[in-house]
């Protein structure tokens, strides 16, 4: 294509080639496909299961805290954004198994399990392994509270993860307050770990995507794969719903992702509490991570 210049001489269009800035932006975004549109009985089940009721939305740092990694390539760079709101507690759960894998995990196999590269090396990862550390710690998670290496026999691990789409599944009500995401979610099942990491890898800009609900995401998919039913017994009627107020996040958002089970316990063992004059009650113990 020719463009005319002052003197009327024909001159070239100078071509521009345009950098993504982000790696989101470089490659494409698959869109939330099949799986099964969430009810209003599920989505209603959710909300009072983690935030206690369905008459008013989450606490809005649910709904703007994305899973986001710090700069690549840099001290801090295992570290994941953890601004200072409710979601903190899930986040820095989810920071352990980061690490776990950067340290241990992500190690190349020798067969005197050493090698010569300093610890602190495999903290300043680059964004190729920050994303993969990211879908690896919580495919890990996830398939925890799935019932996975649970090491139970006859329990078939069984995860389960909600992808947030353009339709809306409930309608706003007296008794529905829409916040902008248990509505449309799409639910997916998963039997198998490695079918787990590979869609978690497929859809993680869903999780990292800025100002997002990466970690309601996360706590969702907790408690899909834990089960209601299983969180409330867990709780143990110390409290009726997993998020509390605390300024720093709950205790039992944090247990839940490092053992798969929301106790409000830090005991190990069964302890029992009472005496000879009153009832005597077990206290489940906290499993080791």
């Amino acid at each position: 294509m020719l463009r005319n210049n002052r003197e009327g001489t024909p001159a070239p269009f100078e071509e521009r080639v345009l950098y993504a800035r982000n790696k989101l932006l470089n490659g494409a975004r698959p869109a939330v496909v099949g799986g099964k549109p969430i009810t209003e009985e599920l989505a209603a089940e959710l909300r009072v299961t983690c935030f206690s009721s369905t008459s008013c939305p989450p606490r809005g740092e649910w709904i703007r805290t994305p899973l986001v990694m710090r700069p690549p390539d840099q001290p801090l760079g295992y570290g994941l954004a953890a601004p200072r709101n409710g979601a903190r507690s899930l986040l820095s759960a989810l920071q352990a198994h980061v690490i776990k894998w950067l340290l241990f995990d992500s190690r190349p196999k020798t067969k005197d399990n050493k090698c010569d590269v300093p610890p602190d090396t495999y903290l300043r990862p680059s964004e190729d392994r920050q994303e993969e550390a990211l879908w690896r710690a919580c495919s890990e998670v996830i398939w925890r509270c799935g019932g996975g290496n649970s090491g139970q026999a006859g329990v078939e691990p069984k995860a389960v993860v909600a992808l947030p789409t353009d339709h809306c599944y409930v309608q706003h009500s007296s008794q529905y307050y829409q916040d902008g995401v248990t509505e449309k979610l799409h639910i997916f099942e998963f039997t198998s770990l490695e079918d787990l990491q590979i869609f978690l890898k497929r859809y993680l800009y869903l999780f990292q995507t800025e100002d997002g609900v990466g970690a309601l995401l996360l706590l969702y998919a907790c408690v899909l794969s834990r089960g209601c039913d299983n969180i409330k017994k867990d709780l143990d009627g110390k409290i009726t719903h997993l998020v509390s107020a605390h300024v720093e996040g709950s205790i039992n958002v944090v247990t839940l992702l490092l053992t798969g089970r929301a106790t409000p316990y830090l005991h190990n063992g069964v302890l029992y509490v009472g005496d000879e004059d009153h009832y005597v009650s077990m206290l489940l113990e906290l499993l080791s991570f």
